[in-house]
Order: structure tokens, then sequence, then C-alpha cells
């Protein structure tokens, strides 16, 4: 007696496609919301400029950021927040600057909300330590 395969290949294809699809839920966050997140941990937004047509492909609107645990230092963090109105513009957009980043660790991005978030800057900075720290904790995803 022959079983049916068809059983098999669906799971294949359920195990394969995990991560198909949004890398994290299209809500409603907004700009303040990524700025509470820098506030809670101690960080102080130094400079803030917003660009009304977006500075990412496909973003509707973007704002950029430095920020630093002290701004009269010297030790600051850029931060880009573009908003999408697409959840597949929002994630092509965070593909798009994870193979462009280079050299590798020069940069992370989280999706949050309707937003990518990139910080550039290298991983044993503290200000990009607490920059990911405040993203991690109000929720983003890496």
């Amino acid at each position: 007696m022959t079983r049916p395969r068809w059983p098999v290949a669906l799971a294949v294809g359920a195990l394969l496609c995990g991560g198909c699809g949004a890398r994290s839920a299209f809500g409603d966050a907004s700009f303040g919301e990524i700025e509470d997140a820098f506030r809670q941990v101690g960080l102080e937004i130094c400079e803030s400029e917003t660009a009304d047509d977006g500075l990412a492909s496909l973003a509707v609107r973007s704002r950029s950021y430095e920020v630093a645990a002290d701004c009269t230092g010297d030790d600051r963090a850029q931060v880009v927040a573009d908003e999408f109105d697409d959840v597949d513009h929002r994630d092509a957009a965070v593909r798009t600057f994870e193979v462009s980043v280079r050299p590798r660790g020069s940069g992370a991005v989280w999706t949050y909300g309707r937003t990518s978030v990139f910080v550039f800057g290298t991983s044993d900075d503290p200000v990009f330590e607490q920059v990911t720290r405040g993203l991690d904790e109000a929720g983003a995803q890496r």
C-alpha cells in the first residue's frame, strides 16, 4: 500500500518557508516611539531632521537622528528611521541595507511597525550598544 506523499511535501514546505512573510508585524509605530526608546536608555537626541518624501526607496517619510549619551561629547550614533505604507516595501528596504553595508558589522537594522530603523556604526561602540538596547526593549525586531 502506497501512502500519499503530499502531507510530507506540505510539511517540508512549511519548514522551509518558516521564515517567509513579513519580518515583523506591520502596525502603528511612530517616530515618537522610536525617540522614546532612545530616551528610555539614557540617550539624548542631539539632532533630528525629517524628510517628508522619504530617504529609502519607497519610504513615505523619514527621520534621521544623531544620538548620544551626552550631546556635548563626540561619541554619537547616526540613526535613520524610514516609514512605509506597505510591509513588503519596508522589508525590501531592510534586506537592501543588510546586503549593502560593508564592512559587515558596520551597522544594524530593525523593523518596528511601519518603520525600518538603520543604525550606523560598530557594535563595540557604547552609544551603538545603547541604541540597540533601546530598540530591542521597545520591541523592534532584527
